[in-house]
This record gives structure tokens, C-alpha cells and sequence, in this order.
């Protein structure tokens, strides 16, 4: 049988137990139907010792008729086709693990996601192992058919190892709501399809396509209202001749992880006139940055970590005004920091960690 596992919690506030104590409950447990929040987990401390017996799935579902939250995420729900997915109004956050059960598109229907307009977040998740046999185009008949309400907020693609693109045109173009965007062990193909995603504001990507060498900035040039984006494990960064032109609303850039990554290319960050945070991390291959950083006037913090080949500061941070804060970690080859760090008006910290070869500040 296909089985998965579901976690379903909503960002509501209380647990149920702080809403309605045992005591509570205890007395007034005819009046189930009132009851809107469940913590199936702590279920024990929130119920009485004289329905614990009968505290399971099938009972919640026919007693509290009103229940609107449910903490379900340590409980054996193994079936997409069970009546708990069919039948509640699920609204808030729901996950859903161990996709690499569900055998067919068929059964994946069952869940009936498309069904529930009050959900706002959506995580999938494939768990394989390493060398685990994969049933070509079942992941992607999967993911077309766990189609969720177009209302969507935010989706979260993790471990899917489709062939063809991983956030195919089965999906993506009826996201009209989709605000936030996770696709982690992306393929290649899947980053064109972003590009019709226009009202995202926040896009993280973890590129594990060992074919595409080059991360693909040609998907970002209609996300006009992109606020942040995360770029991680890209193998190289491309040389763009307007740079990331149509990104005029970011304010938060994340590269990460990008391993065999040797400089970031002249043009990357001339056009990022709103940028505010940039964090520059886990680049064991990184050299240098461009010299067009000076154009982020309106940078306030900037975080530069994980560079083991770095040996110097860039020195456009120079002419960074707005820069408040500075933090340099696990940088072993940077031994100083160059005295013009005190002509950043605005520089309020400097915070410096794990420098094991650094000395003093500089006059460089």
C-alpha cells in the first residue's frame, strides 16, 4: 500500500490543552463539537483518563466537528488515500513525507489537496537512500497530481528526483497566490518554469543537477517583485551583461554552498539597488568579489563566512555608506582588517570569529 507520512500543525497560537484543560474538558466533554485545537501528542495531559481510550484519529474526526488545528505529526497516518487527508479542511501548514511510497499519480489524488483553499503552506518530501531504485516518471506523476489549491502560499520541494522539471508545467502556472518557493536537489529543468511564477517575493534553490554546471539567471528576469533569494550549491555563477537587472525589489541575497565557485562575475550586484543583506558563506573555492558591490548603497549587513581561500576584505566595501554591520567568520587566510573601516559612517560592529591567522587592523 502507499503509504506517507503527514504532519499537519497550524500557526495558530496555543495548543488545545491551553485553551480547554483537562479539568475543563473533563466536565464538558459532551460538548466536543466546541473543541477547535487538537495537540494529538500531548493528548494524555490535555484529555481525560475517561476518553483516552477512545482518543484516536477516527474518533477526533467524529466528535469534534469544529476542529480547525491538529497536531498529528507522531501519529500513524500511512495512506494519501486515508479519510483523514479526504475529509478535513486543512488550513495552515501541512507536510508530507516519505513521497517515494506513493506508487502512482492515482493514489497520490486521494489526498485531495486541490480541495482545500485554506491552505497557505505545502512541504513535499521524497526520503530515498543512496541507491535506491527509481521508478522513472512516478515522482513526476506524483507531484502533478498532489496539485494543491491555487491559493497556495508557500511550497517546499525536497529530495524529488524527477526527470523532467522537478516544479513541472502540471503545477506551477496555477500557483497565482505562490509567494514563497523551496526547491531543494533541484534539477536542471526546473528553474525555467520559476520564471512564470511572477508573484514570488521569496525563492530558495538547491541546485544537485550534476549536468547543469551554470546557474540559470534568465528564470529571475520576470520575478520583479522578488525580495529574496537564495542560491545554493551552483557550481559556477555566470557572467551576465546586465547583471540581475530586473531584481530592483531584492533586499535579501543568499549564495551558499557553492562549492567550486571561484569569484562571483562583475555585473551580479550593479543593479541590486535595493539590496539590504547579503550573506556570502561556505564557498570553500571563493576568491574574491566583484568590484560592482559598491554599487549596494543601501547594504546594512553583510555576513562573509566560510571562505577558506579568501585573504583580504573587498575593497568596494569602502564605499559602502549604509553598512552597520560586518561579520567575518572562518576566513583562516585573512590575518587583518584594512583601516578603513573606520570611515563607514554608519558601521556600528564589526563582529570577527574563528580568524586563527589574524593580527590587528591594518592601515592597508
Amino acid at each position: 500500500m502507499p503509504q506517507s507520512q503527514l504532519n499537519n500543525t497550524l500557526p495558530a497560537g496555543q495548543n488545545m490543552e491551553s485553551k480547554i484543560p483537562g479539568k475543563q474538558l473533563e466536565e464538558n466533554v459532551t460538548s466536543c463539537s466546541r473543541i477547535r485545537q487538537v495537540n494529538f501528542r500531548k493528548k494524555l495531559v490535555a484529555f481525560p483518563k475517561s476518553i483516552q481510550l477512545d482518543m484516536d484519529m477516527d474518533y477526533i474526526l467524529r466528535k469534534f466537528t469544529r476542529l480547525r488545528v491538529l497536531d498529528a505529526s507522531e501519529t500513524s497516518i500511512n495512506d494519501l488515500s486515508s479519510k483523514e487527508l479526504q475529509i478535513l479542511d486543512l488550513g495552515g501548514e501541512l507536510e508530507i513525507k516519505h513521497l517515494e511510497r506513493v506508487e502512482s499519480g492515482m493514489d497520490a489524488k486521494k489526498a485531495n489537496l486541490a480541495l482545500k483553499k485554506n491552505l497557505c503552506a505545502l512541504t513535499l518530501v521524497w526520503e530515498r537512500k543512496r541507491g535506491a531504485i527509481i521508478w522513472e516518471g512516478v515522482d513526476e506523476e506524483v507531484l502533478g497530481a498532489l496539485e494543491p489549491h491555487p491559493s497556495l502560499e508557500t511550497l517546499r520541494i525536497e529530495g524529488f528526483s524527477g526527470i523532467e522539471s522537478c516544479c513541472s508545467s502540471l503545477i506551477l502556472p496555477s500557483f497565482s497566490s505562490l509567494k514563497h518557493l523551496k526547491a531543494v536537489n533541484c534539477c536542471g529543468a526546473a528553474l525555467a518554469s520559476f520564471s512564470q511564477l511572477e508573484s514570488l517575493t521569496s525563492l530558495s534553490v538547491r541546485i544537485d543537477d550534476e549536468e547543469m554546471k551554470c546557474f540559470q539567471v534568465e528564470m529571475l528576469e520576470k520575478l520583479i517583485i522578488l525580495v529574496s533569494l537564495t542560491i545554493s550549491s551552483a557550481q559556477e555563477l555566470p557572467v551576465m551583461e546586465h547583471g540581475l537587472c530586473s531584481l530592483k525589489s531584492l533586499t535579501v541575497l543568499q549564495i551558499q554552498k557553492c562549492e567550486k565557485v571561484r569569484s562571483i562575475p562583475e555585473g551580479w550586484f550593479r543593479h541590486l539597488t535595493a539590496l539590504e543583506t547579503l550573506f556570502i558563506r561556505e564557498c570553500e573555492e571563493l576568491v574574491e568579489l566583484p568590484d560592482d558591490m559598491r554599487y549596494l548603497q543601501n547594504l546594512k549587513y553583510a555576513m562573509l563566512s566560510g571562505l577558506p581561500k579568501m585573504v583580504g576584505l573587498p575593497k568596494a566595501l569602502h564605499h559602502l555608506s549604509s553598512l552597520a554591520q560586518l561579520s567575518i567568520m572562518t576566513l583562516p587566510e585573512l590575518n587583518s582588517l584594512p583601516d578603513w573601516l573606520h570611515h563607514l559612517t554608519s558601521l556600528r560592529r564589526v563582529s570577527v570569529y574563528d580568524l586563527y591567522g589574524f593580527r590587528h587592523v591594518s592601515k592597508g
